[in-house]
């Protein structure tokens, strides 16, 4: 799967159609975000956007990775 990031200044909504498993990240902050992961796969249908948590902006992108493969 590509990783698909897409960067927004409020939460993602059932009206953001983007492909199964992208990640929107919403600034917080200057030193944080939330990471909200799109879960459904027929996207294109009711995409839903579920969030995942909120990590510093200076979070190692694998570790990332690893959290949104453990959900």
């Amino acid at each position: 799967m590509e990783e698909k990031i897409i960067l927004r200044y409020g939460a993602p909504s059932n009206l953001d159609h983007a492909p199964y498993g992208t990640q929107c990240r919403v600034g917080i902050g200057k030193n944080d975000f939330d990471l909200y992961l799109q879960v459904n796969k027929h996207s294109d249908e009711d995409p839903h956007w579920e969030l995942v948590g909120n990590f510093p902006t200076s979070i190692d992108p694998e570790e990332i990775k690893r959290i949104i493969n453990t959900k």
